[in-house]
């Protein structure tokens, strides 16, 4: 191969991607301003991205701890409808699951304003009771129980479970 047409090789890719680089801008919507202006947002949107990612996951991390807590209490609750504990113990358990998760303590203090936490507690947990699709005869008499409990525990009645 000759020197001249080694050296006209040697620039013919360089000058390829030169000329379609100059088409490229020149024919960009709204000019070379426009294309740098795109080029810092590719940044930008990059960057975000890898934010949302470790939101995501950050999110994802959050969402299995209240599944797991949802899961412990419903766990908790059908010990409790079934007779193997307590309805003081149960109130007990979701208090140290609710404590360190401050949105939890403030929906049921909320819902249960003027009330001592122990007993939100024990309202929380009748809230859980109440949802539970249990046959007719059952939920009568896990009512009853969980109504003379309450009245033991906090020294007054509560509203009817039903």
């Amino acid at each position: 191969m000759t020197p001249t047409r080694r050296l006209t090789r040697s620039l013919t890719i360089p000058a390829t991607a030169f000329f379609t680089a100059v088409g490229i801008l020149l024919t960009y919507p709204g000019g070379i301003s426009a294309a740098y202006s795109d080029l810092c947002c590719f940044d930008d949107a990059t960057h975000q991205i890898e934010e949302d990612r470790a939101t995501g996951a950050d999110l994802s991390v959050r969402t299995h701890a209240i599944a797991e807590r949802i899961a412990l209490k419903e766990s908790l609750v059908t010990e409790l409808v079934e007779g193997r504990t307590t309805l003081a113990a149960v109130a007990e358990r979701f208090h140290e699951l609710n404590r360190d998760v401050p949105a939890c303590m403030a929906a049921v203090r909320m819902k249960y304003p003027d009330t001592p936490d122990d007993e939100r507690m024990a309202l929380n947990v009748l809230d859980f009771v109440r949802v539970r699709d249990l046959p007719s005869a059952q939920q009568d008499a896990v009512f009853e129980r969980l109504a003379a409990e309450y009245e033991q525990t906090f020294g007054h009645r509560h509203l009817p479970l039903n």
